[in-house]
């Protein structure tokens, strides 16, 4: 008999406010027109971000993100600098 998945956590107040928060960027991008060339822009910004640990460093996380060897590797292979 195979065992079926059965997550357990607890879904707080800020949880509840980050999903709002997420949903309401998401409807906003959704009804907005925006340029492929701005779409593409926010992208690379968004994961340079995610790459050099900018997110981990505002939050005093001492262990960064993925480092500027990673963000140069990831960045060659999308072209990051090429418009």
């Amino acid at each position: 008999m195979q065992k079926t998945f059965e997550p357990k956590f607890n879904i707080t107040s800020r949880i509840t406010a980050s999903l709002t928060l997420i949903e309401r960027a998401r409807g906003f991008l959704e009804a907005a027109d925006l340029s492929e060339v701005w779409v593409r822009e926010m992208g690379h910004r968004a994961l340079i971000l995610l790459l050099t640990g900018w997110h981990a460093k505002t939050r005093g996380d001492v262990r960064g993100g993925g480092g500027l060897g990673m963000f140069c590797r990831v960045s060659l292979c999308l072209n990051v600098n090429k418009t």
